[in-house]
């Protein structure tokens, strides 16, 4: 079964890799790149989620323990994108990876944590889409949609995290 799950995430991986390898190209930046995007969705969501704690806009009120662990999820993340900042700037000088930033991504290297996050994703993607088609819908539509962004990003940050950048020298944008 684990074999199952590993061959299901390498195709996964596949995919990130050839929409990395096309972005690399084009724009002369790596996989981290998209992955700090990511992480723009990321902390987008959980100022949203913080920020509902005062000022209910998806139509609930969070409560205390969300405020506390978006915020932490948020913390967290910009470590992270500090380290995909250093890891973009060692790969694009043709540099191996340094023991800090290996350290930092290491949660994400399982491919389990992937698909578990993927999977989580997805589910929260199919919550969203239904309850928007038979729920009762309260707040405004561009929050709830951010609210339920924070999945899908972190999996995607992850899957970009996975990928392995081309050699430097390989995009077709004169400097």
């Amino acid at each position: 079964m684990r074999e199952w799950f590993c061959a299901f995430d390498d195709r996964i991986i596949g995919f990130f890799t050839r929409i990395t390898n096309k972005f690399q190209r084009v724009t002369n930046r790596t996989n981290y790149s998209l992955a700090q995007t990511c992480f723009v969705l990321i902390v987008i969501s959980s100022l949203v989620q913080v920020g509902n704690y005062w000022i209910p806009v998806l139509g609930y009120s969070s409560d205390v323990l969300s405020f506390f662990v978006n915020g932490f999820f948020g913390l967290w993340f910009i470590r992270l994108t500090y380290f995909c900042t250093k890891a973009e700037e060692r790969v694009l000088l043709g540099k191996e990876l340094g023991q800090a930033e290996g350290n930092a991504f290491m949660i994400f290297d399982a491919p389990m944590v992937r698909l578990f996050l993927l999977c989580v994703g997805c589910v929260g993607t199919f919550l969203f889409i239904l309850n928007e088609l038979i729920g009762k819908v309260d707040g405004l539509f561009l929050f709830r949609v951010i609210d339920y962004l924070f999945f899908p990003a972190v999996s995607s940050f992850a899957y970009f995290l996975a990928v392995s950048s081309l050699p430097p020298g390989k995009s077709t944008v004169q400097e």
